[in-house]
């Protein structure tokens, strides 16, 4: 595995092994590492049309990740 080659990795604390986990995830997710299907592409389109043509129906991120929070968290 990877992270017994970087011993460091076992000294950070797990806030920070998440922020390396996102600012690894940024690095390596451009428009040119990943390429949509026809179908996948006519799907999303599918979804933001809905979504201009409905915005009462959408429900906002920050009403979800509440909910998910409350809901979740101990």
């Amino acid at each position: 595995m990877i992270k017994e080659k970087i011993p460091e990795l076992k000294k950070l604390s797990d806030d920070e092994k998440i922020i390396l986990i996102g600012e690894l995830w940024d690095e390596v997710m451009t428009e040119e590492s990943f390429s949509l299907t026809k179908e996948q592409k006519k799907e999303l389109d599918k979804r933001i049309n809905y979504a201009e043509e409905n915005p009462d129906e959408l429900i906002p991120w920050d009403e979800v990740k509440e909910k998910l929070y409350a809901k979740y968290t101990v």
